[in-house]
């Protein structure tokens, strides 16, 4: 996206000024569409827990999950 100041004719700095702050807040963090990758030994094991819980008028409503995965 380009901008054009009518009085001065300048179309790159604005440019420039937009996305230098989200190059700053990106860099050296991995791109979101990567995957986590573990490669677990025989006797290793990754366990994901998670857990939520929503409110509503007369109570609530609490889930939770464990998962374990093992080479096979």
């Amino acid at each position: 996206m380009f901008v054009r100041n009518s009085r001065s004719g300048v179309t790159g700095p604005v440019l420039a000024l937009v996305a230098a702050p989200a190059a700053l807040l990106t860099a050296g963090e991995p791109a979101l569409t990567e995957v986590p990758r573990y490669r677990l030994e025989v006797g290793q094991e990754l366990v994901c827990r998670g857990s939520g819980e929503f409110q509503y008028e007369s109570g609530k409503f609490d889930t939770g999950d464990t998962r374990r995965f093992q080479p096979a």
